[in-house]
């Protein structure tokens, strides 16, 4: 155990070399720094992983960002952000992973905050894989991970949240939850495409899309398969606060 945490430690020498060496952490820093991944990389080590350790070690690890961003801004020093920056987000992001594998099925907020990292990063492919993994170990049987999910794509993949919310209707063909948050995207989507034509350029049928039929369509699916007058009445409440038709 203690030959692979030495090798571990020494494969991180070189980002705390850089930020020694262009003062974005003291000597006696780096020697703190040091002291506390041994720690915790002995944990890590441990045949039987406890999940606090592993979140306490991330946590570790995103205050040690927090502060080399900051020790850059009162410095003005930009450079070598891949050797010190992205190295340590690429430990946060190995962490997280290994969280997931372990506890993400018992622990859907490992996968949010994972997923809230990598957002802030920007780190856009693997916010993907992450995503399709989170849906994936739920087993589809939440509503609320389809839900999550679509949402975290945000208005610029309203493609992929729209794929995400069918995909959770495949797993919960009544669900009024993600028939609601179905309709209010198209709703959404409706009114972007009226008020700004452009955004529409790449669709098949923009008319359709901006006319409301698929509104439509999902109300009336909707309406069909629940088999709910209390939603139906929602839905036309709904419509009729986006004032989408006048």
């Amino acid at each position: 155990m203690a030959e692979r945490v030495q090798q571990d430690l020494e494969l991180m020498l070189t980002e705390l070399e850089q930020m020694q060496r262009v003062g974005l952490l003291s000597a006696e820093e780096t020697k703190m720094v040091i002291k506390k991944r041994k720690r915790y990389e002995y944990k890590m080590q441990k045949q039987t992983k406890i999940k606090e350790d592993i979140l306490a070690y991330i946590q570790y690890e995103c205050s040690l960002l927090d502060l080399i961003e900051l020790r850059r801004d009162k410095i003005g020093y930009l450079h070598k952000k891949n050797e010190i920056d992205d190295a340590i987000a690429k430990r946060i992001h190995r962490l997280f992973k290994i969280t997931e594998h372990r506890f993400g099925h018992v622990d859907e907020k490992v996968w949010i905050t994972h997923l809230g990292f990598l957002q802030r990063m920007h780190w856009k492919a693997e916010c993907g894989k992450v995503l399709k993994r989170f849906t994936q170990a739920s087993g589809g049987q939440s509503e609320d991970v389809w839900i999550f999910a679509s949402r975290f794509q945000g208005d610029q993949q309203i493609g992929l949240s729209r794929t995400l919310l069918l995909e959770g209707l495949r797993f919960h063909p009544e669900s009024i939850k993600i028939y609601r948050e179905y309709f209010m995207l198209e709703i959404g989507f409706c009114k972007d495409i009226k008020a700004n034509p452009e955004l529409g350029e790449d669709l098949e049928d923009p008319q359709a899309v901006s006319d409301g039929e698929i509104v439509k369509t999902v109300f009336e699916k909707a309406l069909e398969t629940t088999q709910s007058p209390l939603f139906a009445a929602e839905m036309l409440t709904l419509v009729q606060k986006s004032k989408l038709y006048r």
